[in-house]
This record gives structure tokens, sequence and C-alpha cells, in this order.
């Protein structure tokens, strides 16, 4: 079924949305210029980006401003992920036969934080959304803008492929992709070097 709507040809539908998310983030991101901390807020602008295309692609849903309410538990969910993914911040991890211990035990306070989770991670997937495409979109995005800071060179050229072949003045869309072979292959090189894995149900 999916084949039918993600294969190479039937994607091409998608281009006018994905080019619209892209120039939306690129306004948010303009807006980080000067600030003194500016990774947090491009790493949000980067994963808005991300669940907003996904929730137009698959729901035909617009986030709805800053505070909407889908994104805000995509938002949350990603944080509680990022700390219950680190393998010491509970014993429970460690031993795993913690599990069977009563909640009135003392040092249990583990399964109500379990519980609070599992709850909110309920509540956002009965959201009409995929959490799962959305933050393997914006860890690609992370990967690909720490990729261009560590490596100056390489960001340097793919510019200046993207300014012979289209001005100074143009964003490339999609349909110059044949025309900028190093920009595609540096796409692919990143996700080669870095892929996403879904953490998502």
């Amino acid at each position: 079924m999916f084949s039918n709507w993600l294969n190479s040809r039937a994607v091409t539908q998608f281009n006018q949305l994905q080019e619209r998310q892209a120039r939306l983030m690129l306004q948010r991101l303009i807006k980080v210029l000067g600030d003194p901390h500016p990774f947090d807020k491009v790493k949000r602008a980067l994963f808005r980006n991300a669940a907003s295309s996904t929730l137009e692609l698959a729901y035909g849903y617009s986030l709805q401003g800053e505070d909407d309410p889908i994104f805000h538990n995509l938002d949350q969910l990603a944080h509680i992920g990022a700390f219950a993914a680190m393998f010491t911040n509970f014993f429970v991890n460690i031993f795993p036969s913690l599990i069977y211990v009563p909640d009135w035990f003392p040092g249990t306070g583990w399964k109500r934080t379990a519980r609070e989770w599992g709850a909110l991670k309920d509540r956002a997937q009965t959201a009409p959304y995929e959490w799962t495409k959305a933050q393997l979109t914006a860890t690609t995005l992370i990967s690909f803008v720490a990729a261009m800071v560590l490596n100056p060179h390489v960001q340097a050229k793919a510019q200046e492929e993207i300014d012979n072949v289209l001005g100074p003045m143009s964003l490339p869309t999609l349909a110059d992709r044949e025309r900028l072979p190093y920009v595609w292959n540096l796409v692919q090189e990143v996700l080669r070097w870095q892929p996403a894995a879904p953490t998502g149900t």
C-alpha cells in the first residue's frame, strides 16, 4: 500500500508542501540570528519543520501557531524519549527485576513517572500524526546541520554548486536535484553516515 504513495515518482506530488515548509523553517531560523544561545531554537525550528511537514502530509493537518497542542505533545515525547533512553537514569534499566517490586516500596517513584509518561504517550497517539516520522526527519536534519558545522569546506563546496547553478539569490527546489549532483550526494551521504532509527511504537 505505501509503495503507491512513497515511491520516487509518487512523492513528487508533495514537493510544493516540502518547499513551503522549508521556507517557513528558514523564516524561523533567520529569527535566531544574533541569539547568544541559538542551539535550542535551531533544534526546535528543525523539529517543528519535521512535525509540521509530517502532519500535513499524512493527515492534512496544519500546526496552529507556536502553542499547538499536538506539537506540544510531540515535543514533550521527544524530551522524555531522550531522557528515558539514558540507561543510567533509572535503576530498573540496570536491574530489570526491580519491575516486580511493589509500588509502595521506597525508591519506586520511577513507576509513577513511567505511568505518567505512558499516559502522555497514549494521549499523543490519539492525536492525528505519526511521531516516529517526525522524529526521524528532525534527527536527519540535525545530523545534516551538525555535519555542515563540522565540515565547513563541504558546506562551502555545496554552496558554490548552488550559486553556480541557480545564482546567489535562489533557493534550490526538488526540481533542481539533477542539476545539483554534489548537493544531492551530500544529502545521501548524511543519510548513510547518520541513519535515523525509529524509536516510536
